[in-house]
């Protein structure tokens, strides 16, 4: 090996491994004694030699350029799924968005997936160039959005008696997770809480978003173990949850009241919102149609008024601690948006309703 080799590796005086060999190679990385293999062995292990290959200069900009590939390539595929999840339909259940992967940047493709135009302000091309006529139909096509058909129960609702009283939310959450016996998903499969039901009775149940959980767990009976302590668990029959009335086409006013603090997360769940916005509002309703599978017409949130404060809620666990908010929001809104943010009576509002979090009431009115 040459001189030159060997100078790579010099970093001070001679150092003596454990086994007692004496060396002057040192890591490229951490500095510790080696022994090299050859002149291209510069690392003491794997795990220096993966941390200079994530960190050097070249790695990002090849991570650049493959990024700016990627973009050219989906650009328009990216768009159209934001902005059917923005509509509140499953990206899923349009066939005609696998045309878009991998095809670049595509003229009319809010056409091709069956969603109205953009509208975007058109500035004069001269200062005496009249303004054009409004479209009638476009002018009101936000407050014309019909709901659409949609089916008579969108939950079922299942209670889980013999729960010792003052239990977590987190150790019932995980009892529920036992019962549905299902792996996690990103969208939630249910939200603790009470049906709504003629006895009125208080207590912990569990409302699922899909009957076949439902039934699977119903009239169950069996001991189990909610934290540390050992309870005889009982789980009570099917409760159908109705679907909200259909709503004409139309402008509404929506209350909603919070009964547990509701939780809204925005980038990458690194700060809480505790002033829901239009964005919020509309993201919220999207999430409740794809938890429950149902579609309806474009969704319209016109304006958002909060009278809310935080509150911190303390889950413990992997969870830790959830900020949300108290209070009521009132938004003003179309038919889709109103009917969708209906459906937050029994499946909860926000995130972490499958901890207990998001229950609210929900008012809708003409306005």
């Amino acid at each position: 090996m040459d001189g030159a080799a060997f100078a790579r590796w010099i970093h001070g005086d001679p150092v003596t491994l454990p086994d007692g060999t004496e060396t002057i190679a040192r890591c490229a990385v951490c500095g510790a004694g080696m022994v090299p293999r050859g002149p291209r062995h510069r690392y003491c292990g794997e795990a220096c030699a993966k941390r200079a290959k994530y960190t050097a200069p070249s790695r990002a900009i090849g991570d650049a350029r493959r990024s700016a590939r990627f973009q050219a390539r989906h650009s328009t595929w990216r768009l159209a799924v934001r902005a059917l999840r923005r509509a509140g339909i499953d990206p899923a259940t349009v066939p005609a968005l696998e045309a878009l992967r991998g095809a670049g940047r595509v003229e009319g493709w809010r056409e091709m997936l069956g969603l109205p135009p953009e509208r975007r302000g058109a500035k004069s091309t001269t200062a005496t160039a009249p303004a054009p006529a409004p479209a009638p139909a476009r002018a009101t096509a936000p407050w014309g959005a019909a709901v659409g058909a949609q089916p008579d129960h969108v939950a079922w609702g299942v209670e889980l008696a013999g729960i010792p009283t003052g239990a977590a939310a987190r150790h019932v959450h995980g009892l529920a997770a036992h019962l549905v016996a299902e792996e996690h998903a990103q969208v939630a499969r249910w939200a603790l809480a009470m049906p709504a039901g003629p006895s009125g009775r208080s207590g912990w149940g569990v409302v699922l978003f899909r009957r076949d959980d439902a039934e699977r767990i119903a009239l169950r009976s069996s001991g189990a173990m909610v934290g540390s302590q050992r309870c005889e668990l009982r789980c009570g029959p099917v409760v159908r949850l109705r679907a909200p009335p259909l709503l004409e086409a139309g402008r509404y006013r929506v209350i909603i009241d919070a009964v547990t603090p509701v939780s809204h997360m925005i980038a990458g769940r690194t700060r809480p919102v505790t002033q829901p916005s239009i964005d919020t509002v509309l993201r919220c309703a999207g999430d409740l149609l794809q938890r429950l599978a149902l579609t309806t017409g474009r969704m319209h949130v016109a304006s958002v008024a909060c009278e809310t404060s935080a509150e911190r809620v303390v889950i413990g666990g992997h969870v830790g601690s959830v900020t949300g908010w108290i209070g009521r929001i009132v938004v003003e809104c179309n038919a889709p948006a109103a009917w969708a943010l209906s459906l937050a009576r029994h499946a909860g509002l926000g995130g972490r309703v499958a901890y207990g979090l998001g229950r609210v009431r929900v008012e809708v009115q003409r306005a």
